[in-house]
């Protein structure tokens, strides 16, 4: 029987990227799961698993040296994981596979037994949008999970698949989310734009336009608007979040800085109309259905050099001068020269079959974990 680990220590929306491969192992195959996550992502797990109907799957809360709950931000700071790994070196040592979410998890191999057999698994956070999602540093892990065709192209011209070395799933996030009941935290029928600015400061378009933003909309009776950021925006700058929450007063603006509903795609399938930056959540909205999209470009740099896969699927700007003319024209634009590109995209991106992404992420797991343990 195969001890598989599945590793949530940092934001919760890891969980939404394979929680389900853990039940589907657990239910469906003679594997030993154990979930190891954080006191913080445990209330995460455990409602996931109670949604899921799963029974009798080991979770396990680990903790650093010190037992107490830091806010993530300093855990950040201090490297929580090295502890984190440390402490349980023992532990994560004895399993046979352990899935991962970040590049950061390949630290584990600092303190994993030289003579265990563990291989780390690799199932992302997010579906490739940028050249970061194609770091070389993706070659650590033993065996990768891949959402669809265009991933396998990309990572194959750069030489970071190795035959029998990985599979492409599809994309299991949208397993677990697709069937979630979504609450529309508006009392109205106003169509719903999302803003959903990424946190990184290079590319991120709120550090330039987000007040502008919210308050143009605070000004307007047109749409509803949800702003729901990626959950490190705040994390690592906490000293933005009371101007943040000043708009929250307004009856047709909803503030989102991290709850479950802004991870799992809640507020991606009520939404009309996405404006954001380069979050791979922008490719995760047109995968529910095809709509407009509004792309805010803080570089003002042109076509050209466009390194964000999602920015072919929509207008994009280099300002917010006006921005509710410019969602019109995003509107406007869509049928005639983006849903096509839409529609082609995103079957490219997102791998599609009879079988489930789960389904086929536990199956394609078990049966290279059982014939690495053949070949050895």
């Amino acid at each position: 029987m195969k001890k598989i680990c599945f590793l949530y220590i940092d934001e919760p929306y890891n969980i939404y990227h394979s929680l389900s491969i853990a039940i589907e192992l657990h239910n469906s195959y003679e594997s030993d799961v154990t979930v190891l996550c954080t006191e913080r992502n445990y209330k995460f797990v455990d409602e996931t698993l109670k949604k899921s109907y799963a029974r009798n799957l080991k979770v396990t809360i680990v903790r650093p040296y010190w037992h107490f709950t830091l806010s993530h931000y300093i855990e950040i700071k201090i490297q929580f994981r090295y502890f984190i790994f440390h402490r349980y070196k023992k532990l994560l040592s004895s399993f046979d596979g352990i899935v991962c979410s970040l590049y950061n998890d390949l630290l584990l191999k600092k303190f994993i037994n030289a003579q265990s057999k563990t291989k780390l698994i690799y199932a992302r956070h997010g579906i490739a949008n940028s050249a970061y999602s194609y770091d070389n540093k993706v070659k650590g892990f033993d065996y990768l999970l891949l959402a669809g065709e265009k991933e396998k192209k990309v990572r194959h011209s750069l030489n970071q698949l190795v035959k029998d070395h990985y599979c492409i799933a599809g994309y299991v996030k949208y397993d677990v989310c697709r069937d979630m009941i979504t609450k529309d935290p508006f009392s109205n029928n106003k169509p719903i734009v999302l803003y959903n600015p990424h946190w990184n400061k290079e590319h991120s378009s709120f550090y330039k336009f987000g007040y502008s933003i919210l308050e143009q909309f605070a000004n307007q009776d047109k749409y509803n608007f949800i702003f729901a950021p990626h959950s490190l925006l705040t994390t690592r700058n906490k000293s933005i979040i009371p101007e943040i929450m000043r708009y929250k007063e307004y009856k047709n603006i909803h503030i989102d800085l991290g709850s479950e509903a802004s991870n799992n795609m809640s507020y991606i399938k009520i939404s009309d109309i996405y404006l954001g930056d380069v979050s791979s959540q922008a490719l995760e909205f047109l995968l529910h259905k095809k709509r407009p999209c509004l792309y805010l470009n803080n570089k003002a740099q042109s076509d050209s050099n466009y390194d964000f896969d999602s920015w072919e699927l929509g207008s994009v700007v280099s300002d917010v001068n006006d921005l509710l003319s410019k969602l019109e024209e995003a509107k406007n634009q869509h049928e005639s020269i983006y849903l096509e590109k839409q529609n082609k995209e995103i079957a490219k991106v997102f791998y599609r079959g009879e079988k489930s992404a789960t389904k086929i992420a536990a199956f394609s797991i078990f049966e290279y974990l059982n014939k690495i343990d053949l070949a050895s």
